[in-house]
Formats: C-alpha cells, structure tokens, sequence
C-alpha cells in the first residue's frame, strides 16, 4: 500500500474500532482498538508537521477488544467506554483511575451520556436498552426496545426522555422511551425499509435527531416536542455512503455556516414566543460532577502531559420583534481553573 504523503498518527497496530474529539480539548483524541486500550493523543497546535509516534495517555482497565469510547459531556478528564468483555467502565483520564465498572450479559452495541452525565445508557444484543448510575455503580431502568437482534442504537433525548433505532418485521424504526415510564414506548414510527445500520446524533438547541445510515446518502431528520417525536419533511442527501459518523462539538464549528433553521417546527416561531435561547445546558452542573467524581482539575498534568487551555465559544440567542429575528451572541469561556465566564449580549 502507498503511504499517504501527509502526516499521520501511529495509533495502532491493532485495528481501530472508535476515534473520538474531546468536547473540551480540541486537540485530544481517543482512539480505541482490538488490544483493550484506550490511547489519547495531543495533536501539536497548527497540527501535524511530522508522524505521531507516542500517545499521552493510555488506559489499561478492559480485557478484550474496546469498541466504543464517550467522554463526559461536563467533566473533560471522565470518559466511559464499553468493551466485548461485556463490561461499561467510567474512568479518569489523567490518573488512569476506574470509577464504575459495570458487567453486562450480552454485547453492547451502543453507548451515551445523557445530557448532564448523571446517566449513560447502552444496548445490548439481548434486544433491551439500559440506563446505569456510573456514580452509584447500578441499573436505573432497562426496557425491550426493538423486536430484531440486528444493531441497535439509543440516544438521550431531553432530561426525561431517549430515542432507540433498531429494526422489527423487517422494517427500520425509531422509539422514544420517557425514563419516568418507560415500559412502554410514547411512540414508534417506521422509517424505511433499508438494511443499513443507523447511527442517531440529537442536539439539546434545536430538539432535533439526525439519523444517517451506514452505506445511505439520506439523513433524516426528526423533532422531539413535548414528549414526542414526527418526522421532518426535510432530508439531506449526501455525495457520499459512508459507513460511519461524528458530530462535532458546537464550539468548534463556525455556526454562520452550520446553522439550520426550520420554521414552526423546531424554532419558536413569533406568534407563540417572544425569545428563544440557545443555552448550554451542561455548564450550571458541571462543577457538581466533577465534585462528585472526585476529580482536581489543574492546569496541566505532569504524568500525562494532556494540557488543559482556557476555552471559549459563542452562545447565540434570538430576540424575536413583530416581524424578524434579531441575532444575538456573547462570550462563554471556560477556565482551566474550572470556573466559567459570560460576556455581554450583543447584536449580530
């Protein structure tokens, strides 16, 4: 094979089964693979000049094959993973330290925080999905989700609420569980009939899901609204069939180009509110977390080198007048020191 003519990183020998971008260092990323680690690498800022050889960190804590990594969405040194020796571990990703460590019968093939990451939630080969407590190391609730054993995904949806894709009767379909009565679904609906396994990716601003599938060029779009789920007639058609996704963390696109906007559907619309605000909803219990997960975050850490930079991102709002929105944004910045910042409302 031709080597690529660009830098690249050494991450493996083993093949790799999951890359993720930390939500808060844009420049560290997890790789897991078929050797039970979990490696993160920092890449050099204005990025790769030369090969990257040697990782910063590398995570021991699972037996077999690593197939999927998540990190927290408040605490930046917490990320959970899942691995084919059916267990769930939460853990530091500094100190190297397990938190929670939770054994499932079957294999997993999903895995998500919840909005604040008091909660994560699987799906297992066995049909079910199940939510834990990582912090009290137990089963919340687990319920049926789809009738066929064929790949499953879930998502949480809101606070209260999360969104499974699976298939039954040969047909694809979505299902929204509320957590607070969850042996029966809200509602289900059939997406299409395709064979393609889909990878569900929901953004807490504008209360929508984006379904792609693997090998498809159609993106779905779905919206949650109070405590249920429709189908868009919106549909994105990629170039391309990939096989599979990410979603970048907000703070790290430019959101002039990446907004969507859709009227009386998923944004206020002036007739039934005078404001809608897009709010960062996991920055009021983030120092909760890291409290309760017992974590000192400190500048940089000298065993692993992983640096922690003060970051900041624009929030956005829409005032909206009689006859048009009025764009709003301001400073949001987080602090190495843990503390976090807000500039003045201004008009775009």
């Amino acid at each position: 094979m031709e080597r690529s003519p660009f830098p690249n990183s050494n991450i493996r020998y083993k093949y790799i089964n999951d890359l993720k971008f930390s939500p808060f260092i844009p420049n560290l990323l997890a790789s897991c693979s078929d050797d039970g680690t979990i490696k993160f690498w920092q890449i050099p800022e204005g990025g790769l000049t030369k090969d990257l050889d040697k990782e910063t960190q590398i995570y021991r804590g699972h037996h077999k094959r690593v197939i999927l990594s998540q990190f927290h969405p408040c605490s930046r040194d917490i990320m959970g993973s899942c691995s084919f020796d059916n267990s769930i571990q939460v853990f530091s990703i500094t100190t190297g330290k397990t938190y929670c460590k939770v054994t499932t019968k079957d294999r997993i093939s999903s895995l998500d925080w919840n909005y604040n990451g008091s909660l994560i939630g699987i799906m297992n080969s066995d049909k079910n999905a199940y939510v834990y407590d990582p912090r009290g190391n137990k089963e919340v609730l687990h319920t049926k989700a789809h009738g066929s054993q064929k790949c499953q995904k879930m998502v949480f949806v809101d606070p209260n609420y999360f969104s499974t894709t699976g298939f039954d009767n040969g047909k694809r379909e979505i299902k929204l569980f509320d957590m607070r009565n969850f042996e029966k679904p809200v509602n289900t609906l059939i997406i299409d009939s395709s064979s393609g396994v889909m990878f569900p990716f929901y953004d807490y601003d504008s209360h929508c899901i984006f379904i792609p599938g693997r090998g498809e060029q159609t993106i779905y779009f779905y919206a949650f609204n109070e405590g249920n789920i429709s189908k868009l007639n919106d549909e994105y058609k990629m170039p391309i069939s990939p096989k599979s996704f990410g979603m970048l963390e907000k703070c790290f696109v430019d959101y002039e180009n990446c907004e969507m906007e859709i009227q009386n559907s998923i944004f206020c619309s002036p007739n039934k509110a005078n404001i809608r605000t897009v709010t960062d909803v996991r920055t009021e219990t983030r120092n909760i977390l890291i409290k309760d997960y017992s974590i000192v975050t400190e500048t940089k850490n000298f065993k692993t080198g992983i640096i922690f930079k003060d970051t900041h991102y624009y929030q956005t709002q829409r005032v909206i007048p009689k006859d048009h929105y009025q764009k709003q944004e301001r400073t949001v910045t987080h602090y190495s020191d843990g503390t976090v910042s807000y500039g003045d409302w201004r008009n775009v």
